[in-house]
């Protein structure tokens, strides 16, 4: 019998919720508005004790009751107040009252969600009106219609010459390296020019760490930022790259994976550690900082070329799978390694998947190719930076291997 009441006091307390927001705006005397705390109760609870009668036809009534009110509401009131959010959320507030009886965890949520909503108007406004661009509207308009359109009708079967493609992973892994790059840019204006370097170096990890090194060592040979805000840049954008990783593997699912994880771990501590110590002891440039270019961070295209370069990997690992077996691995995952340690994971992924490669050694795979990356991100740390640059960067990245492969040594012996 108790039980019946719980209904009941969700309902209460999504009027109650959605009915303080709206009376703190509801205004008084000739300047009073439409509805306010215990209307919103009201009504909630109309829904609520309607839907629990048991009859739809009741509970229709209810629902019409309120929008007859709401319409009578708004045409006294339109010339003062010519929105309708508080009509239709007096509306919605019934239906969540009598969603309340059918599952109250979907109705509280939603009644939460909805207050909050209404409560933070002003700052939505100026967000779209002063903070975020027509480029970046067009590319978030981009990326949900992605979501919501073509992803769901995309199969997820392999196909193509050798079964090298699956055009739903591919996808997938467009959204995933979409979704981290939008944050990224997020992560960039937040932080501004003050620590501009350092964030930026943390973001473009997630797009492209080898890029990164190589960015910041030009800008610390001509003197734009110091070594050692470009050296925690640089290990920023490993930890952000070993997070690119384990959101690659996350995606396949691959058996023998969480072998890495550990390894991965210690690799985060190091990296953090490090970038803690090469932030605290860095010295200020009089010159203007710089920022990682990160404007197309919403842009379908590098998602594209992150698309086609795993595309193109995974069709090398096959073909050379083909005529030279097991033996094509080493070659292919070098090729790879060189290019995109992102890409190189998806691949190797990918090829466990179309039974190219055992899933056993895929921990070993993935720890040779991001190996080699940060082999060849210390050349470029030489070859386009400083000394210190390119000799502190070396025993970063090249410690960083050894760490990985020490610590999955010692988990597997």
């Amino acid at each position: 019998m108790l039980n019946a009441f719980f209904p009941v006091l969700v309902a209460l307390g999504i009027g109650l919720l959605i009915g303080i927001e709206r009376e703190r705006l509801k205004g008084e005397d000739s300047n009073r508005r439409f509805a306010g705390i215990r209307t919103f109760t009201i009504s909630s609870l109309m829904g609520c004790i309607s839907m629990m009668t048991g009859s739809n036809l009741l509970f229709g009534l209810a629902v019409s009751l309120i929008s007859l009110f709401c319409m009578v509401g708004y045409l006294a009131n339109r010339d003062q107040d010519p929105g309708l959010t508080t009509e239709i959320s007096l509306v919605l507030t019934c239906f969540l009252g009598g969603m309340a009886v059918i599952s109250m965890p979907v109705a509280a949520g939603s009644g939460v969600a909805v207050a909050f909503l209404l409560r933070i108007k002003q700052r939505i406004h100026y967000f779209v009106k002063h903070t975020l661009t027509n480029d970046e509207l067009d590319h978030l308009l981009l990326f949900v219609a992605i979501i919501l359109v073509v992803y769901p009708f995309i199969p997820d079967v392999y196909l193509g010459p050798f079964n090298a493609f699956n055009p739903k992973k591919i996808l997938t892994l467009m959204l995933v390296m979409m979704t981290i790059s939008a944050a990224s840019y997020i992560l960039i204006r937040l932080f501004g020019e003050k620590y501009g370097v350092i964030a930026s170096g943390f973001a473009s990890g997630f797009i492209s760490s080898t890029a990164t090194v190589f960015t910041l060592g030009k800008k610390v040979s001509c003197n734009l930022v110091s070594n050692s805000k470009a050296l925690a840049g640089l290990c920023l954008s490993s930890i952000s790259s070993l997070i690119s990783i384990i959101l690659v593997m996350s995606i396949f699912g691959v058996d023998h994976l969480d072998t890495l994880l550990m390894p991965f771990i210690i690799g985060f501590i190091y990296l953090g550690v490090s970038s803690f110590f090469l932030i605290k002891s860095q010295k200020e440039i009089k010159k203007r900082e710089f920022s990682l270019e990160l404007s197309r961070v919403f842009d379908l295209v590098d998602a594209a070329k992150f698309a086609m370069m795993v595309t193109l990997i995974t069709l090398l690992g096959a073909v050379s799978y083909e005529y030279l077996g097991q033996y094509s691995i080493p070659i292919t995952m070098t090729i790879s390694g060189l290019i995109d340690v992102h890409a190189a994971t998806a691949s190797i992924l990918s090829m466990v998947h179309s039974h190219k490669l055992i899933a056993s050694d895929a921990p070993f795979q993935v720890l040779t190719v991001l190996t080699i990356n940060n082999a060849f991100k210390s050349f470029l740390a030489v070859s386009g930076g400083t000394r210190t640059y390119g000799i502190k960067g070396t025993f970063i990245l090249m410690g960083l291997s050894l760490v990985l492969w020490v610590v999955f040594y010692l988990m597997n012996i």
